[in-house]
């Protein structure tokens, strides 16, 4: 319809649905209101798709006209005119201010208190709007209208949707499907953004940032699932990951991504809480010291867990052993295994007892609008404002940094040049199988929040020696040497990756017994951001720098341990 009548006609057109929707406020009523906002709805769409002709096609000209870069033209013009037109909020709000202050006192209290809520909305609008326009006009240089039509018919429908089910459906669920949506809308941005060739480390990079913004509502989650519920559906988003690699398109793996970056914040929540709430009910039965039995419970389950490195490196070497990083059938065939033992391990964990850390029962429906964000809000981040908690934070953030260095930079930079593609399968399963012993020494050796100083300390070393080895010694080098040294680090880094794993879960499950969902929400929050970053960066970022990034954040993070452990240790035992 733009198309016919032109963006020009298309807006001084659609400015008399606006009036006609005013004048009928003069006097509402059923006939009045419900027919001008019939004809306000179809007044509404020919303009703003006119509006977003009409200002791209002019940024446009002024660009071509004026030898300016287009792109920037259209993005300062969508500026100015979303910026005037949030003026309307301020403006439109003093007005009625001004106006109505001879009326009811309630009435005068509703605007003060909605005002600096609709100033920030406004904001939050322009940059969205500004961002959805400037975007739309670049990329569809033939279809404008086509596109502005779109743009409008996708937010009209999603804003029709709450205000038709506002009544009827609660705060927490409108916060989890925002968040959803969230996530869905920025992976459908990348698809635009991103190349083919980044598929893999692009997925992984989507994978662990949805991992984090799904961790932080993870402990409310996995406090109404109860932890073995949330460990059964979790398993699902693997298997869904893995079946995704059987395709792997942009479609199906940022989806599955997505979801399993969903589903990996419930598991490992649920899995830190279910493992330490098992550990304290085997202590008490059996009259054992709780932090000796959280110390083997965990270095028992990360010594499992940690096989899995050594046993999937080694199927994966034997099914691409033609050196060429597999043939299609044999990749088929890799990861048709590999979803076989996902199969199986879901199904084992539905066997589990149902075993939760409390019973305390999350925010009720009946409470108010405040009272249910206080509580959604307490669940997620209470445990940022325990200093014990702030003083783990940067080595919970360091364990998550030396996980992704493993994956995306020393397989890169050291393994392949040295033993190539075939021998990476060997070098990781070499950092399994000590990932594995460590995990399973360094549970045995777990009694207390002693031990556990004892024990970071001597993996933070051996992390600094090998860090330190390739900042300033290591080289590529032939004969038996060139072999041996990247297994040697492997299996160093193997040995780091076992201490932290172990000791970050033991620790938090000692210190944070009250709030096992929180807090290990918290280590998820925090270990997959930092992985994240790394994942993305990882493209863009020479190995030298990421290397002293890697100590600087080891030696911040090692010092805020020490900290804790030296000014809390006494003051926790004397609590017990």
């Amino acid at each position: 319809m733009v198309c016919i009548l032109g963006s020009k006609n298309a807006l001084v057109l659609g400015t008399n649905g606006y009036w006609l929707f005013i004048a009928a406020n003069l006097k509402p009523t059923w006939y009045t209101m419900v027919l001008a906002s019939l004809y306000l709805g179809f007044a509404s769409s020919i303009i703003w798709v006119g509006q977003g002709m009409y200002l791209t096609s002019t940024a446009r000209s002024h660009a071509k006209y004026c030898h300016l870069h287009e792109g920037a033209v259209i993005g300062n013009f969508n500026g100015e005119f979303w910026g005037m037109f949030a003026c309307n909020q301020f403006l439109g709000n003093l007005i009625s201010l001004a106006l109505l202050r001879d009326g009811t006192s309630a009435w005068t209290a509703v605007v003060l208190f909605l005002s600096p809520h609709i100033t920030l909305q406004a904001v939050l609008m322009v940059m969205l709007a500004t961002l959805c326009i400037s975007l739309a006009g670049f990329l569809f240089l033939m279809l404008k209208e086509g596109a502005f039509a779109q743009l409008k018919v996708w937010q009209s429908a999603t804003t029709a949707v709450v205000f038709f089910l506002s009544p009827h459906i609660t705060l927490q669920a409108v916060l989890m499907v925002m968040l959803a949506a969230l996530c869905i809308s920025f992976a459908g941005f990348l698809f635009l953004m991103l190349k083919e060739d980044n598929l893999g480390t692009t997925s992984l990079g989507i994978l662990y940032l949805s991992f984090t913004i799904f961790s932080l509502v993870a402990s409310p989650m996995v406090h109404k699932l109860g932890s073995k519920n949330a460990l059964v559906l979790g398993t699902t988003g693997y298997w869904l990951f893995i079946a995704a690699n059987l395709i792997p398109t942009w479609y199906t793996m940022v989806s599955a991504s997505l979801y399993l970056g969903f589903s990996s914040s419930i598991i490992w929540v649920g899995q830190g809480t279910y493992l330490t709430s098992t550990a304290r009910s085997h202590a008490k039965d059996c009259h054992l010291h709780e932090g000796t039995v959280i110390g083997n419970f965990n270095g028992e389950f990360w010594g499992m867990f940690a096989s899995n490195q050594f046993l999937g490196n080694l199927i994966s070497l034997a099914l691409l052993r033609d050196g060429t990083g597999g043939s299609t059938s044999g990749t088929t065939l890799l990861f048709v295994v590999f979803l076989g033992s996902m199969t199986l391990g879901t199904i084992l964990m539905c066997f589990l007892h149902k075993r939760d850390g409390k019973g305390d029962e999350g925010p009720k429906s009946s409470t108010s609008f405040y009272s249910s964000v206080a509580s959604l809000l307490k669940l997620a981040i209470a445990p940022l404002f325990d200093k014990r908690m702030l003083f783990v934070i940067p080595l919970i953030a360091y364990s998550g940094l030396q996980q992704a260095f493993v994956w995306a930079e020393f397989t890169k930079y050291i393994v392949t040049p040295a033993l190539g593609v075939s021998g990476v399968g060997g070098a990781m399963a070499v950092y399994g199988a000590f990932d594995a012993i460590c995990s399973l020494a360094a549970g045995r050796f777990t009694s207390g929040l002693s031990s556990i100083t004892l024990i970071v300390s001597g993996g933070a070393f051996v992390q600094a020696i090998v860090l330190l080895w390739l900042l300033l010694k290591y080289s590529l080098t032939s004969g038996v040497l060139g072999y041996v040294y990247p297994l040697l680090m492997a299996a160093l880094l193997g040995i780091c990756d076992g201490v932290f794993n172990t000791q970050l879960n033991a620790l938090l499950g000692m210190l944070f017994k009250h709030d096992m969902e929180g807090a290990f929400a918290q280590l998820k929050v925090w270990q997959s951001a930092s992985t994240a970053v790394v994942f993305f960066l990882s493209p863009h970022i020479t190995l030298q720098a990421v290397l002293m990034v890697m100590l600087a954040a080891l030696c911040i993070s090692f010092a805020g341990f020490l900290f804790l452990m030296l000014k809390v240790e006494r003051a926790f035992s004397s609590s017990e």
